[in-house]
C-alpha cells in the first residue's frame, strides 16, 4: 500500500508533530508500506533523521507575511504538492497531518481515499474574533468541515484533541492515537540535579514562566541546575532575547542556560541525566516532549489541561499542577529532597511509558486504521 504524508512543516520544522510524521512513516515502511512526504518549502537539514529526496514532494515558495494571503496560499500550494506527488507516487491514501481542508478535494476530485490525523483542529488555531475574519476564513472553514465529514478515519493525539474536534465539527467518529517515543534511544543515565524543559523557543510555550519558577528554587536550592532547549526559527530570535534578558535581570547565569537548536543526541543525553522536567505550556494538546522525559526516567510536571491530563498519573508518575510560579518551585524543591521518592516515580514513569507510548504501538494503531479505510468501500 502507498502512503503520503502531508504534512506542511516537515523539514521547516524541528517539532513534536515532525518528529511523528517521520518515526511514524519509518514504522510503516518497516512494515511493508510504500511512503512519501507531501510538504513545502523543504530543507533536508531540518529533519530527525535523513530521508530519501525521490520521496519528498514539495513546493518551494516563500509565503507572503500579508494574513490576508498566507492561509489560502498554504493550503493551495499543498494542494499543488500533492497533485504532484499523484502524478509521480500516485498513493493510495493520502494521510492528513496538517492542510486538512484539502482533504474533500483529494478524495472527491481524484478519488484518493484519505485519513486525518488531528494534532489540534486548525480552525481553532485561528481567531474568531470579528466578522471579517469570520468571512474571511469561511471557505476554509468549509472545506475542512466537509473534509472531515467524508474522510475515510480520523485519529486525534488525545482524548482532549477529539473533544474539541467533536465539538467544532459535530458528531463523526474520531479515534485516538498516541504519539510516541523511541523507549530505546531515551533512556535513564546517571541522573543529576538536573531540571529541564524541552520546546520550541517560541511564546506561545510560556518559557518565561520557568525562568521564573527557577528564581524561586536556586533561592534555597542553589546547586539546582535548570536548561531550556529546543527548536529556534528565525522569526522567534526577539523573543529568545527578551528570555535571555530575563535570565540576566533574574541572576540566573550560573542556574540556567537556553540552548537553541540543539543536536538530537545531545538532547537525548539531557533526558537522561534530568531528575525533572518540567512542561509549561497551558492547554497543551499532547506534549511530546512529557512522554520523552518519562522513557527517560524523569519526573514531569506539567499545567492541569489538556493532553497531559492523560499522559501523568499525578502524584504517581509526576504532578499536574495549576500554572503558578510558587507551586511549582515547591514541588520541584520536595522532590530534590526526597531522592528515593524523585528515583521511585522516574522508574514508574517509565515503565509506563514503554508499555503505553511507544513508536510502535501508534504505527500499529495508524495500520489498523489504514488497512480499515483501504478496504471500506
Amino acid at each position: 500500500m502507498r502512503v503520503a504524508f502531508v504534512h506542511s512543516l516537515m523539514g521547516q520544522l524541528l517539532g513534536g508533530g515532525e518528529r511523528l510524521i517521520e518515526e511514524l512513516g519509518r514504522r510503516l515502511e518497516e512494515m511493508g508500506y510504500e511512503v512519501a512526504y507531501v510538504t513545502l518549502n523543504f530543507n533536508p537539514h531540518l529533519l530527525y533523521a535523513p530521508i530519501s529526496l525521490d520521496k519528498v514532494f514539495c513546493i518551494n515558495f516563500k509565503l507572503l507575511k500579508l494574513g490576508f494571503l498566507k492561509a489560502y496560499l498554504w493550503n493551495l500550494l499543498a494542494l499543488l504538492s500533492s497533485i504532484k506527488c499523484l502524478k509521480h507516487f500516485n498513493p493510495h491514501i493520502f494521510f492528513l497531518s496538517t492542510n486538512h481542508s484539502i482533504g474533500w478535494i483529494l478524495k472527491r476530485i481524484f478519488g484518493r481515499r484519505i485519513v486525518i490525523y488531528v494534532h489540534w483542529p486548525e480552525f481553532l488555531h485561528r481567531r474568531r474574533s470579528g466578522v471579517l475574519r469570520r468571512i474571511y476564513f469561511a471557505l476554509i472553514d468549509l472545506l475542512e468541515s466537509m473534509s472531515f465529514r467524508i474522510a475515510d478515519a480520523i485519529l486525534a493525539n488525545s482524548h482532549y484533541t477529539a473533544r474539541a474536534l467533536r465539538y467544532t465539527v459535530g458528531n463523526i467518529k474520531v479515534d485516538v492515537a498516541y504519539p510516541g517515543v523511541d523507549v530505546e534511544e531515551f533512556m535513564p543515565e546517571a541522573k543529576e540535579e538536573l531540571i529541564l524543559t524541552v520546546s520550541r523557543i517560541t511564546q506561545a510555550k510560556n518559557l518565561e514562566f520557568v525562568i521564573r519558577v527557577a528564581s524561586i528554587v536556586v533561592k534555597t536550592h542553589p546547586s539546582a541546575k535548570f536548561i531550556i532547549a529546543g527548536f529556534l526559527h528565525e522569526s522567534d530570535k526577539p523573543y529568545f532575547t527578551r528570555l535571555l534578558n530575563l535570565v540576566k535581570e533574574l541572576g540566573l547565569d550560573k542556574n540556567l542556560s537556553i540552548i537553541p537548536n540543539i543536536p538530537d543526541e545531545e538532547l537525548k543525553r539531557l533526558y537522561g541525566k534530568a531528575s525533572i522536567v518540567l512542561y509549561p505550556r497551558i492547554g497543551e494538546h499532547f506534549g511530546i516532549a512529557l512522554i520523552e522525559g518519562m522513557s527517560a526516567g524523569a519526573v514531569c510536571i506539567a499545567a492541569d489541561k489538556g493532553g497531559p491530563q492523560e499522559i501523568i498519573e499525578n502524584g504517581v508518575t509526576g504532578y499536574r499542577l495549576a500554572v503558578v510560579e510558587d507551586s511549582w518551585a515547591e514541588k520541584i524543591l520536595e522532590l530534590l529532597k526526597n531522592p528515593t521518592k524523585l528515583k521511585s516515580m522516574g522508574e514508574k514513569a517509565r515503565r509506563i511509558t514503554v508499555s503505553k507510548f511507544s513508536w510502535s504501538a501508534l504505527a500499529n494503531r495508524v495500520h489498523g486504521k489504514l488497512v480499515e479505510a483501504f478496504t471500506n468501500k
